[in-house]
């Protein structure tokens, strides 16, 4: 049985995320240079820009989600199962997983880990086409996590758009 396409899209978006999350475990973060992004000025164009691209990288973002969906199901497992595995996989949990199953889901894990880097890639290349660095995209994404005003003139901006 298929469920709504709003909650695979809620799945496939903590996959990546997740496996964004097993990069990040090996990187430090430098808290100075995190409070220079905050102070660092963002003009309403940059924030035009960010949103372009933001949307552009979405739609992106999404096929790859709809392929990842299509490779777990390929696998032979449920969406949902394949997270909780994954789930376990990472927080070192201790499910019954059978061996077809733990079969399954490795070779749906290496199909969304191809697709992530894939995911990653075409990000990229969407922020570079742009025009704009990669290094300032990010600049701004932080930013716009600690500054409420900023966000919300990005809400605005993004809300104009549709």
């Amino acid at each position: 049985m298929r469920k709504s396409a709003g909650f695979l899209f809620v799945v496939i978006c903590f996959l990546m995320f997740a496996c964004a999350a097993r990069e990040l475990e090996h990187e430090e973060v430098d808290t100075d240079m995190a409070l220079d992004i905050y102070e660092e000025d963002i003009s309403e164009e940059d924030l035009r820009e960010y949103t372009r691209i933001t949307e552009k990288a979405q739609n992106v973002a999404a096929d790859i989600q709809n392929t990842m969906i299509s490779e777990i199901e390929n696998a032979g497992l449920e969406v949902e199962r394949f997270h909780e595995i994954d789930r376990a996989q990472l927080q070192a949990l201790d499910i019954e997983v059978s061996e077809e199953e733990m079969q399954r889901y490795s070779q749906a894990s290496e199909k969304v880990e191809e697709l992530r880097e894939k995911n990653k890639r075409k990000q990229e290349e969407v922020i570079e086409d742009s025009g704009m660095t990669l290094e300032r995209y990010e600049e701004i994404s932080a930013s716009l996590q600690y500054d409420e005003e900023l966000y919300q003139k990005y809400m605005s901006i993004r809300d104009e758009g549709k």
